[in-house]
């Protein structure tokens, strides 16, 4: 990995960072190929994965491939692309895009870049210098122009634009045309802008984290500085390399302030509105614990009955051991139980020593399973066979809660009976993780369920805030955008009606942004509605709670379900409770 390279151009070589980069990559040769030959193949394909994952160097690399078997290429930036469009259907939308890619393949094969330069306008100038570059230096290695690939990136930029313009499901047709491939890109969290119909009509990849073997391998670092870089970046490529130098320049000896004052300089995690912090410290509060941030691995222990995960774990052992203890029967049911072994053994081996064993508390086992489930929705969202058993996973997730030492039994059982290779259980452990897998979970958030969102809580904001109304409530409480709502919502029958009856007791949650405007009301209340405010508090019928950002963002994104407001709560919670969401019931 090149530390001068954060953002993605041609000349940058793709590297397969894991075994699941390198499946990634013979799929899509398979798939050009036999485009190439003119076999039936599926026209339109998205990758998916969190910012910095690499999606746009995935593209070049097909970019790249493309052009050496003989297939013409043609990268495009999706808002460059689709803001060009004016179509005011589906069927519009197929014609208009259909015309433009005519048209670039008829000027790029005579070596004419003016008309492709409007559609890589968002790229950096010297991106774009270097691409036209590749084109010229490398369009006489395709023999015929009949065969191409369109590749659309950055998706989640401009799709709503498309909807609001087409209505829904606007790219349904244009997917189906199977007169030449679509590859797109597009962050998870964008996956919740699709339509259905034209979420169907795409075969998702999500591009894989880097592996810890591959950080062990190629950087330079202690083993518990490389599992901290890789949970400090989520094993997020752009984060490796940010965090890398930072890493690098500090240590143990430089004191616990200088480690979290340097750890909370590091880059935020995933795009808005689902940022998180590289790492919580607040989470911390043993302070003498936070020189293993930057040195997490396994230390010497008081001993204790636990496990014992190698690097020899045989993944299909352990998926037939889940087959069996989740109830998983069905063909695509026990190949999810291949790809939840798969992410046993992958967190497992960023939390070992340099042996690459790792030491999980029989205790804590369960925690450990759940982080597990973290760490492969993360990653696997919308990969069809995860995506496609949903379900199932949740079923996993609660049968862990119900039946605590599920997991525990049978894993002993099978570490005893010598039928499961790679983990062992002992009745006296002497190495340990510096901290609790719960506090793994705590420490480092994911984006996707940091909050999971249903829709932009900034968009729900400006549709919402300044109504004088609150965003939701239900019968005890209610959670306003800001504090004039608040002020005016006091002054209406309705809100007299809820609050004054005998008996009645409400919370209400106000964003950390107009905590003070309260605060500063209560303590001179001047207006009416200040007043009155302030004889409600007196006479406890009312209570005003600080909201904190991550609640308030998951609040307001909820609006995305029912788009009136206030909405139900509870209402909605049922909606998710019956839902396919894991994500959303998981937080």
């Amino acid at each position: 990995m090149e530390q001068d390279k954060i953002f993605a151009d041609i000349n940058q070589e793709w590297e397969k960072l894991s075994e699941d980069h390198e499946k990634m990559e013979s799929y899509f040769k398979e798939v050009l190929n036999a485009f190439l030959k003119g076999n039936d193949v599926h026209p339109s394909y998205l990758i998916t994965g969190v910012f910095g994952q690499g999606k746009t160097s995935f593209l070049y690399h097909i970019l790249r491939e493309s052009v050496n078997i003989g297939i013409l290429p043609i990268f495009v930036i999706a808002r460059d692309l689709f803001e060009k469009i004016e179509a005011k259907d589906y069927g519009e939308v197929k014609e208009e895009i259909n015309r433009i890619v005519e048209e670039l393949k008829a000027s790029i094969q005579n070596g004419d870049f003016s008309q492709y330069k409007q559609f890589i306008m968002s790229l950096p100038s010297k991106s774009q210098e270097e691409l036209i570059k590749f084109y010229q230096k490398n369009l006489d290695k395709i023999p015929q122009f009949d065969k191409l690939v369109l590749l659309v990136d950055e998706l989640e930029d401009v799709y709503k634009k498309i909807k609001e313009r087409a209505g829904s499901d606007p790219l349904r047709t244009w997917l189906e045309d199977k007169s030449y491939l679509k590859i797109l890109s597009l962050t998870p969290s964008g996956i919740y802008d699709l339509g259905g119909a034209d979420e169907s009509r795409l075969i998702k990849w999500n591009v894989p984290p880097v592996s810890i073997e591959y950080i062990r391998k190629h950087i330079e670092l202690s083993t518990g500085k490389a599992n901290a870089l890789w949970w400090l970046s989520r094993g997020v490529p752009r984060h490796v390399i940010q965090n890398l130098p930072k890493l690098k320049g500090i240590s143990e000896e430089d004191g616990s302030y200088k480690i979290s004052e340097t750890l909370e300089s590091l880059e935020r995690i995933g795009k808005e509105p689902g940022r998180v912090n590289a790492v919580e410290i607040s989470s911390i509060s043993d302070h003498s614990k936070i020189k293993y941030l930057i040195d997490l691995i396994p230390q010497r222990s008081q001993p204790y009955q636990g496990f014992l995960i190698t690097k020899q774990l045989d993944e299909g052992e352990l998926s037939n051991i889940f087959q069996k203890m989740f109830d998983l029967k069905e063909n695509d049911e026990r190949k999810l139980a291949l790809v939840v072994a798969h992410y046993f053994k992958l967190v497992a081996m960023t939390l070992s020593d340099d042996e690459f064993i790792a030491y999980i508390d029989g205790n804590e086992i369960n925690e450990f399973m759940e982080l597990v489930l973290d760490i492969l929705l993360e990653n696997e969202y919308k990969k069809p066979i995860v995506e496609k058993q949903m379900t199932k996973l949740l079923e996993i997730s609660e049968k862990l809660k119900t039946d605590p030492n599920l997991l525990l039994t049978t894993l002993i059982t099978n570490s005893l009976q010598g039928s499961l290779q790679g983990i062992s259980y002992k009745e006296k452990v002497d190495k340990k993780l510096p901290f609790t897998i719960n506090e793994i979970r705590k420490l480092f958030p994911l984006p996707m369920a940091n909050p999971i969102i249903k829709s932009n809580p900034d968009d729900a904001f400006r549709e919402i805030e300044g109504r004088g109304m609150p965003v939701c409530r239900n019968n005890i409480f209610m959670f306003f955008a800001s504090y004039r709502d608040l002020e005016r919502y006091l002054a209406t029958d309705e809100f007299k009606d809820i609050i004054l009856p005998e008996g009645k007791y409400t919370v209400i949650l106000l964003s950390e942004e107009d905590f003070s405007r309260f605060e500063n009301a209560i303590k001179n209340p001047v207006s009416k509605n200040e007043q009155f405010l302030a004889w409600l508090l007196d006479q406890g019928k009312l209570k005003v709670v600080k909201c904190p950002s991550p609640i308030k963002t998951f609040l307001l994104s909820l609006y995305g379900y029912v788009s009136i407001f206030p909405y139900n709560i509870d209402n909605i919670a049922e909606n998710i409770r019956v839902s396919r969401d894991i994500l959303l019931k998981k937080n």
